[in-house]
């Protein structure tokens, strides 16, 4: 029985030694040279630190074979790992450093200044590029045996809503549940090469990563730039045989929205999955339009401290671009719940309630953080028999006549105008449902009472009154927003998800 992650990359290396696991901009790495790479970081850790179990350890790298290499070798010295960005502002990585207070930084010469201008102690600090990798294997030192499968592998800091630092703790065992269930389900298999778009500190990268060390696959780091320049990361896509991609609505969205695949035909791209934001059915139809040999589409759900997805749906029919897409079902071992603003179990059709789950691959909580691990891990109302630890997602859905869940948006986005309680949502899907609309936000200026809604347009004639027009035809009247914004393009948070926090700020 496997207990530990790292066991996936030993079975690999067993089997698949010399087959290539990673792949960046400039470099590439088989699974023997990765495990190689990633003791011989575990062994200078363990010669800083000794032999010690969870201490939290920063990757302060680019996104890069590298940082993934820093993460096994944490995980093999008995530690737990947290990446971050080396371009955040040093406003965010120092309410990270206060959160987390990391044992040891891995970082590399280039970038170690920044750290030490944030007052981090040189001797705090590992300088990635001046490790000897030279050492037999045989003479590394690592820790991976003392661990157990409740002992965390990473830690990933989510500012939520408050833009306050949560630090999602996930374990062994949590992350080879969800692995295991996703490599049997999806069709992933030595064949499979990933086209990784997520930043490394986003849950997404989780399956990538882990999907690759158990599958013996291989997973393509796409460079953070081309994003800015859809054609280019297509051209990268192709140029890379590029056949498995699971990323982000906006990312799509934008690939979509300037025509990235109308001169090149990505033909080795057979399965796409998205999740973490709302995927408008109109760019899903594009996608499969422009992807000759499609043949796996997934829609999936789940909050981080759920450990990547809770709920998937095989897209297997058409859907009308005024329609949603169903999260669909439960994975197997987990529960979810839907429950009404008493706590009652709803069963029923189209009754809307807040998603929460139960299972395995539930986070044990927030690092360091015992009062929003309260609020947000509790005991399961339906009985108080034993203890049976559930997590608010603040996350509304419906069953719909076929039983399947319903996204409805977030309970933070449900909003009361003019007597009547209106989810964002609807609007945000009402307005995508339009040609002209590329992409949208919406949200309420509560002290004006203004419903706004911040669009993107491919058509330069398609003014505010026009869109207004439109939406009273598709939405109730009082849903109708009565502010509108026009912007060239929607701002792109770190995990590479609209900027809600940004734009509400902005425009109220």
């Amino acid at each position: 029985m496997n207990t530990l992650v790292l066991k996936y990359l030993e079975e690999s290396c067993k089997n698949f030694k010399n087959k290539v696991a990673f792949i960046d901009e400039d470099n590439s790495i088989t699974f023997e040279q990765i495990k190689h790479k990633a003791l011989s970081i575990s062994d200078e850790i363990i010669t800083r630190l000794g032999y010690t179990n969870n201490k939290g350890i920063l990757i302060f790298l680019p996104k890069n074979i590298d940082s993934i290499a820093s993460m096994f070798g944490i995980v093999y010295s008995g530690n737990f790992y947290t990446p971050t960005n080396v371009d955040f502002p040093s406003k965010k990585i120092e309410s990270i450093l206060e959160a987390l207070n990391p044992s040891l930084i891995i970082t590399d010469t280039q970038n170690k200044n920044k750290l030490i201008n944030l007052g981090i102690s040189d001797k705090q600090i590992i300088c990635l590029d001046l490790i000897d990798f030279s050492k037999s294997i045989n003479s590394l030192k690592n820790n991976i045996n003392s661990a157990i499968d409740t002992d965390i592998v990473y830690t990933y800091f989510t500012s939520g809503s408050t833009g306050t630092p949560k630090g999602v703790t996930i374990n062994h065992k949590n992350i080879i549940d969800y692995i295991d269930w996703a490599c049997d389900k999806f069709p992933i298999d030595e064949t499979t090469i990933f086209g990784n778009q997520s930043a490394l500190y986003f849950d997404i990268t989780t399956q990538d990563i882990y999907a690759t060390l158990k599958k013996a696959a291989t997973m393509v780091i796409i460079p953070e730039k081309l994003f800015a320049f859809p054609i280019k990361a297509v051209e990268f896509i192709k140029e890379k045989n590029i056949n498995f991609l699971y990323w982000v609505p906006s990312a799509y969205i934008n690939l979509v929205n300037f025509k990235s695949l109308e001169s090149i035909s990505l033909d080795k791209i057979k399965s796409i999955m998205f999740g973490g934001e709302v995927m408008p059915v109109k760019h899903l139809n594009y996608l499969k339009d422009k992807l000759p040999n499609l043949n796996f589409i997934a829609n999936v759900y789940g909050p981080t401290e759920a450990t990547v997805n809770s709920t998937y749906y095989i897209i297997d029919r058409d859907f009308k671009e005024e329609e949603s897409l169903p999260l669909g079902h439960v994975i197997e071992n987990k529960r979810i719940l839907i429950l009404d603003e008493n706590d009652r179990l709803i069963t029923e059709q189209n009754k809307m309630g807040e998603i929460c789950i139960l299972g395995t691959s539930l986070s044990s909580g927030y690092y360091k953080n015992p009062e929003k691990t309260k609020e947000s891990f509790v005991q399961n109302p339906l009985h108080s028999d034993y203890i049976d630890i559930m997590y608010r997602t603040g996350d509304l859905a419906i069953y719909n006549e076929n039983n399947l869940l319903i996204f409805c948006g977030r309970k933070d986005n449900q909003i009361k105008h003019l007597g009547y309680r209106i989810e964002l949502g609807e609007i945000e899907t009402a307005a995508l449902s339009l040609k002209e609309i590329d992409n949208c936000m919406s949200f309420y200026d509560s002290a004006k009472r203004n419903i706004v809604l911040l669009y993107v347009s491919n058509n330069e004639d398609f003014d505010s009154k026009k869109l207004k027009l439109a939406l009273t035809n598709i939405l109730p009247k009082y849903m109708v927003p009565t502010k509108y914004y026009q912007l060239e393009e929607l701002p792109i948070n770190t995990n590479g998800k609209i900027d809600r926090m940004l734009l509400k700020k902005q425009y109220s």
